[in-house]
């Protein structure tokens, strides 16, 4: 028990890291719009990068999507990085799936899971492919939220939630 505790200690500070969470609530008018026919993806510019994080294609969306995207053993308030308080504005969109893509992989990576992270490109995928801002007729939303410290000695996290309607 006693090695427990001072163990304790060694393990939270090694899992420090930073966390960017958007929880995105999709209307059943928006989600009921894409099918394996044809399919659209839930895009999202976390840290001013883009990648896709669900394929829709059909399924109901009875809870918000949880987007996750970690930066393991990185801190906040390191030298030109983020700060706790500090502002940061996020974009969601769901797009077309682009041209070339196979509608059928794309909908075989659905699975119910709490969180999704980004998604890497199959062969055949060219991630370039994906819109870097979504277009005026796609559903799409932004927000901003402020970072804060979490439990362990220097990591954080980035949390809001929005909805396309």
């Amino acid at each position: 028990m006693r090695r427990a505790l001072l163990l304790l200690p060694l393990l939270v500070a090694c899992h420090s890291g930073t966390t960017r969470m958007v929880d995105v609530t999709v209307s059943d008018e928006v989600v009921g719009a894409y099918s394996e026919a044809s399919p659209g993806l839930l895009v999202a510019e976390l840290g001013g990068t883009v990648a896709w994080y669900v394929a829709l294609c059909g399924q109901a969306a009875d809870a918000p999507f949880l987007l996750s995207k970690d930066v393991p053993y990185s801190c906040l308030g390191e030298k030109g990085s983020r700060s706790a308080g500090d502002e940061e504005t996020v974009r969601v969109w769901i797009e077309p799936i682009p041209e070339g893509w196979d509608a059928a992989a794309i909908c075989a990576t659905r699975e119910a899971s709490e969180f999704h992270g980004p998604q890497a490109a199959a062969e055949g995928q060219d991630v370039a492919a994906l819109a870097d801002e979504p277009e005026p007729g796609w559903p799409q939303a932004e927000g901003t939220a402020s970072w804060k410290r979490d439990i362990t000695p220097c990591g954080g996290y980035l949390r809001l939630g929005l909805t396309l309607e």
